[in-house]
């Protein structure tokens, strides 16, 4: 198996997916454990899918499997916290931290490392990254803004024009998010994807 085709079978979670939820109802409390994992092993894959599958390597396959995991993951119901009782919810707080809001950082993170290959997303994963900003967690949607300015560019420079982008936003009525607030994500993102790459190279050692 090509190294491409175990990345693309490790993102790809669609066909799983029903059956990894009938199994996360029969055991409930396997469920933030399992999903702490995923997130923890995204992590490790974002360097590893960067390092291996973005400039000549690119793999469109490969990166759509990726963004997908993502999209799923942040807007699985079981993640949802605002609908669990107050007390619980602490709880799951405390011990886990907003896995939505990693995993939506991630997704952001590994936005910025694809570079001129963002045009190939355009407009395919328009219709995700917006469904990921209806999720009810502000964090999350001010994560995911900045992408659609970003994408409203990369069309600019392709089309001359940012109609498919720009045409969704309004249905949406999506407001602008501050400068400061892309600015920081940004630098967040760097510093996040150089930990990885730091991580990365300590496991390759051993």
């Amino acid at each position: 198996m090509s190294c491409s085709d175990f990345a693309h079978r490790l993102c790809t979670v669609d066909a799983k997916l029903s059956d990894a939820t009938v199994s996360l109802l029969i055991l409930p409390n396997a469920l933030f454990p399992c999903c702490s994992i995923i997130v923890t092993t995204v992590q490790y894959l974002s360097s590893a899918l960067h390092k291996n599958f973005t400039e000549t390597d690119f793999d469109f396959k490969v990166w759509n499997s990726y963004f997908s995991l993502a999209v799923l993951f942040i807007n699985q119901p079981s993640l949802q916290l605002e609908i669990i009782m107050s007390a619980k919810r602490k709880k799951i707080l405390d011990k886990y931290g907003d896995m939505r809001v990693m995993m939506a950082y991630e997704l952001f993170s590994m936005w910025q490392n694809l570079g001129e290959h963002k045009i190939h997303f355009i407009p395919g994963m328009i219709g995700p990254f917006l469904g990921v900003t209806l999720v009810p967690q502000p964090e999350v949607r001010n994560i995911m803004i900045p992408i659609f300015h970003d994408m409203m560019d990369w069309e600019q420079r392709k089309n001359g024009n940012f109609k498919q982008v720009g045409r969704r936003l309004v249905v949406l009525g999506l407001p602008p998010p501050p400068l400061a607030v892309n600015l920081k994500l940004i630098r967040m993102a760097r510093r996040r994807s150089r930990g990885n790459e730091l991580c990365l190279g300590r496991l390759e050692s051993c």
